[in-house]
This record gives C-alpha cells, structure tokens and sequence, in this order.
C-alpha cells in the first residue's frame, strides 16, 4: 500500500477521512477511517487497508456480483416508490457489469478494531439519500445493504 493514502488523512470530526487514489475504485475515492486514536489510524486499521488495497483487483468481480444481484432483488420495490421516474433511475440491467452506470462514487470506510469489517459504500441513482454498502468480513463479502 503506497504510504501516501496514510499522509493525506486529515482528522475531520472523530475519524482520519481523504479523498484517494485507490486501484479499481478510482480517483477521488473517500477514504475514512473511524478514529480511536487522535495519533492515526490503528495497526488493524492499516492492515484491513492495505488487505483491500492488495486485493480490490479480485474482489471487484464478486462486488459487482453482488452489487448486480442486490439491485436486481430491490428492483421492484424500488420501482414502486420510485414512481414515473423509475425507468430514468433504475433501468432494467442486462449484464452485472452496467450496474456501475447507477452505482457510483466509491468509499472506504473501515472501523474501529472491534470488527473484521471493511464497508464500500456507494451513491446510486435509485436511492440518493442512503446509497449502498459492500460488506467485507474476514476477506469476503458478507453483505450489501443500505
């Protein structure tokens, strides 16, 4: 993991947040680190990071897996509260990988020790206000959720 996803961390109202460079994820991703330690991110911290960091070329294709299939088990329900904008902003998907045309702007966010949990979280067109989350225990992906 390059060291300068640590240096750009800025403590920002009880957790370390930047905006990173991170493969597969992107440019401008968020970065944040709930924070027990005014003095950086705890060791278990940096390993859950640089974990996904060395790995977020593999998992992506089990994210975008489970991403799809989320979006395709919320499709109707959501379809029903969307209203006449529904089509616009959750469009029927033929292949898993169109689901990132909806689902966009990457974060990380890794929590305090007490958990093995890394969270990608996710602004998506059909739901603006809660967005989504990937859920990674021990090196797989537990859950997607609001």
């Amino acid at each position: 993991m390059p060291h300068n996803l640590l240096q750009s961390l800025e403590f920002i109202d009880g957790e370390w947040e930047a905006e990173v460079s991170f493969p597969v994820l992107g440019e401008n991703t968020l970065l944040v680190l709930e924070a027990n330690e005014l003095d950086g991110p705890s060791e278990n911290q940096k390993e859950k990071l640089n974990w996904l960091y060395e790995n977020i070329q593999t998992l992506i294709t089990d994210i975008e897996s489970a991403v799809f299939q989320y979006y395709q088990d919320q499709f109707e329900g959501y379809h029903q509260k969307l209203g006449k904008q529904a089509s616009q902003l959750m469009p029927t998907l033929n292949a898993a990988k169109d689901v990132w045309n909806q689902v966009f702007e990457p974060g990380i966010y890794i929590a305090p020790d007490e958990d093995n949990e890394i969270h990608l979280e996710y602004e998506c067109s059909f739901d603006e206000e809660n967005g989504l989350r990937v859920i990674i225990i021990d090196g797989k992906i537990s859950k997607v959720c609001l």
